[in-house]
């Protein structure tokens, strides 16, 4: 009896393949691919924990691929993705260098010790905050509260919009909030 040990090359794949010749050459090398893309999927798969590992966000083909693969991974990247953008979204809205410290320090004690996702978390946590105080929108920031209220006061800003023809006297004729039918009515009347 021969064995043919080269059935894995290119020409031999295509051939068995395409005649669905039920050998045990063509077993073999069904069970060949279905172990070269197990081993695909596992490599694949240890590339995205080690990225959530070091607190990277996933692209969106990372996601798709362990939402069809592996759905229990995928439920732990979401909800790791999603407090991470939460604390961008704090960060942004951050009125100080101290407001935006408070953020960070609260997201990484909320973690509790017993979560699945903590290095995770700690990680992407770690991530945000290095690149956000290397931001110039951090570095615009005033250092305290008390500093933001003494550059609205300079400015003469109270924290609310005002309308510039507030205190000019007009009837406000061409402000349809301030017209009621009733002021027709008055207006008509001699």
């Amino acid at each position: 009896m021969q064995i043919n040990l080269n059935i894995l090359t290119e020409n031999n794949h295509s051939s068995l393949l395409s005649k669905n010749v039920p050998t045990a050459d063509n077993a073999l090398l069904q069970y060949m691919q279905k172990v070269t893309q197990g081993t695909n999927n596992a490599e694949k798969l240890q590339h995205i924990v080690n990225k959530l590992k070091h607190g990277k966000k996933l692209t969106a083909q990372e996601m798709e691929f362990l939402r069809m693969n592996y759905p229990d991974e995928y439920q732990h990247a979401l909800r790791i993705q999603k407090m991470a953008e939460m604390l961008e979204n704090q960060l942004k809205h951050a009125k100080s260098k101290q407001e935006a410290d408070g953020y960070i320090a609260a997201a990484l004690n909320g973690i509790p010790d017993d979560d699945p996702d903590k290095e995770c978390l700690v990680a992407a946590f770690n991530e945000i905050s290095k690149e956000f105080h290397h931001s110039s929108a951090y570095h615009r920031l005033p250092d305290t509260p008390e500093d933001v209220k003494k550059q609205r006061k300079h400015n003469g800003d109270n924290g609310f919009e005002r309308k510039a023809d507030d205190d000019s006297g007009s009837d406000n004729s061409g402000d349809l909030m301030s017209w009621t039918p009733l002021q027709d009515i008055i207006d008509a009347a001699p």
